[in-house]
């Protein structure tokens, strides 16, 4: 697993990106049969002026608009209504889909996740609502759950050592910024369950996969929350990273 330092704002209209090579990703990258992404993002979408934004490409080729290995873009179509497509591509089928939703609210935060499958030909693209960390059930977290399955990988690996990760903007097509990211990571080997999900995003530790993400103290500002409502707390305190995002679950278990 890697992490990298991002907490940044990619400014609305300008051609703001970052981009991570293999040098900065797991050791066995090129091997690996299984990958997961994970990011937060602010959503910062006001007009349709900017077109489509990246979220992010993982990418061996970024003058090919779709050597997405993959990526996800998202277009503002009104005030209520967002368009997210997220595209696995690893050969000339694009796997995917292009779906409206209205559940982005501008400024508000949400979980970016991606795990492929090279032997299960599945890719899953997920996105949690923090809005919803007082629902009283926390699959209701999800607002955003797309598989691709049945994906042709013949002939298909992240070996190339050109593959990048881009994050805002794509360089060559869609290079318009417009969001917040915090806390990217990268995971080799490994492909989450709904439940991992959530310690992911939350950044729990992940006992069964030998691995730990400490759970960062800036979540008391990242989110609005009453401290007089127990059950709208992330982390009861810096030190206990018990989850109680619904009303009647305090703690979440290690699985």
């Amino acid at each position: 697993m890697v992490t990298f330092d991002i907490d940044k704002y990619y400014t609305c209209g300008l051609e703001e990106t970052d981009e991570f090579t293999v040098d900065q990703f797991p050791p066995d990258f090129g091997g690996t049969r299984k990958l997961t992404l994970g990011f937060w993002f602010q959503y910062k979408l006001e007009n349709a002026s900017l077109g489509w934004i990246t979220l992010y490409k993982l990418t061996s080729d970024y003058s090919e608009n779709f050597a997405r290995h993959p990526a996800c873009y998202l277009s503002w179509q009104s005030s209520t209504t967002t368009t997210i497509v997220c595209n696995m591509r690893p050969n000339e089928v694009n796997y995917g889909s292009q779906v409206n939703y209205t559940f982005f609210v501008l400024d508000k935060w949400y979980f970016m996740s991606t795990d492929v499958d090279l032997d299960q030909g599945v890719t899953n693209f997920r996105i949690l609502d923090a809005s919803k960390t007082s629902a009283s059930d926390e699959s209701q977290l999800i607002a955003y759950d797309m598989t691709a399955a049945n994906i042709n990988f013949t002939g298909f690996s992240y070996e190339s050592p050109d593959y990048k990760l881009l994050l805002a903007g794509d360089i060559a097509f869609h290079n318009k910024s417009c969001m917040s990211i915090w806390q990217l990571f990268m995971i080799t080997g490994f492909t989450p369950s709904q439940q991992d999900l959530y310690l992911l995003a939350f950044c729990l530790t992940l006992i069964s996969q030998k691995y730990a993400v400490q759970p960062y103290n800036v979540y008391q500002n990242m989110f609005d929350y009453s401290e007089s409502q127990d059950d709208t707390l992330l982390l009861v305190n810096e030190n206990s990273p018990w989850l109680s995002w619904s009303a009647n679950r305090q703690s979440y278990s290690f699985i």
